[in-house]
C-alpha cells in the first residue's frame, strides 16, 4: 500500500507540482529537516524512540540515494513513523528494484523559491544532501545555441507543412520523455500573447529535427542569415 502511495504522489507532483498539504509537511512538520539533519542528543528520549527515529533516516536517506523524486515523494507521503516500521523494509527494497528513470521529473521555479526559504529558515541551506536534491529537481537548462534558421514557406503550403509539424511533435524527443513521465499535457507547445492588442502573437513548437530538416528541404523554406 505504501508504495502505491509513492507512485501516486510522484504522478501528483508531476502533474500539478506541491500542493498547500505537501507545503505544510515540508514548512510545519519539518520532515526535510528531520532527514537531513540528525538531531542534538537529547536524554529525555527513550531507546526505542531513538531507534525509530534513527531507522526513519536511514529509510528517507536510502531513497534519496537512489532518486531524488521518489525521495520527496516518500517525504511528502509517509510520515516518519511509517517508516520506522519493519514492514517498511519490504517497501523499501521494492522502490531499489524500480526502474527509476520512469520516475523522473523537474519542478518550476516558484516551488524553488519555496524550498530555497524552508532551507534558510530551518537553517539546512548548505546540506550536502539538499544540494543535491536541489539539483536533480530544478536541473540548469543551458541556452540553446542556434545553428539555422529559415522562413517564407509558400502560402498555399501551409496547411501541409502544418501536418508536418503536427508529425514532428509527437515524434519529437520532448514529447517521449513527457510521455514517459505520465500526464496529458505537454510543453511542445508555447504560445506568447504581446501586450499590444494590434500585434500578432506568436506560436513556438518542438519538433523532431530529422523531421524538421526534411520539412525545410521539402517545402523549400528559405534560408536566413545569421549575424
Amino acid at each position: 500500500m505504501a508504495l502505491g502511495i509513492i507512485r501516486d504522489k510522484v504522478i501528483s507532483l508531476k502533474n500539478h507540482g506541491l500542493s498547500i498539504e505537501d507545503r505544510k509537511v515540508l514548512k510545519e512538520d519539518r520532515r526535510l529537516l528531520f532527514a537531513w539533519v540528525d538531531e542534538a542528543p537529547n536524554d529525555r528520549e527513550t531507546p526505542v524512540t531513538k531507534w525509530r527515529k534513527a531507522r526513519s533516516r536511514k529509510a528517507y536517506r536510502t531513497i534519496q540515494d537512489a532518486s531524488e523524486q521518489l525521495f520527496l515523494a516518500a517525504i511528502l507521503s509517509i510520515t516518519p513513523t511509517q517508516c520506522a516500521r519493519k514492514s517498511f523494509d519490504r517497501v523499501l527494497e521494492s522502490l531499489m528494484r524500480l526502474n527509476h528513470e520512469e520516475f523522473y521529473f523537474t519542478l518550476g521555479p516558484e516551488t524553488k523559491s519555496f524550498l530555497e526559504a524552508i532551507a534558510a529558515e530551518q537553517g539546512f541551506a548548505g546540506n550536502r544532501q539538499y544540494l543535491a536534491f536541489m539539483k536533480s529537481l530544478f536541473p540548469r537548462i543551458e541556452p540553446r545555441q542556434i545553428q539555422f534558421a529559415y522562413s517564407l514557406v509558400r502560402r498555399n503550403d501551409i496547411p501541409s507543412f502544418l501536418g508536418k509539424m503536427l508529425e514532428g511533435i509527437t515524434s519529437s524527443q520532448e514529447w517521449a520523455k513527457e510521455e514517459s513521465q505520465g500526464g496529458n499535457t505537454t510543453g511542445c507547445v508555447t504560445i506568447i500573447i504581446p501586450t499590444n492588442e494590434h500585434e500578432d502573437g506568436s506560436c513556438n513548437i518542438r519538433v523532431n529535427r530529422t523531421l524538421l530538416m526534411q520539412a525545410i528541404h521539402d517545402f523549400r523554406i528559405t534560408s536566413l542569415k545569421l549575424e
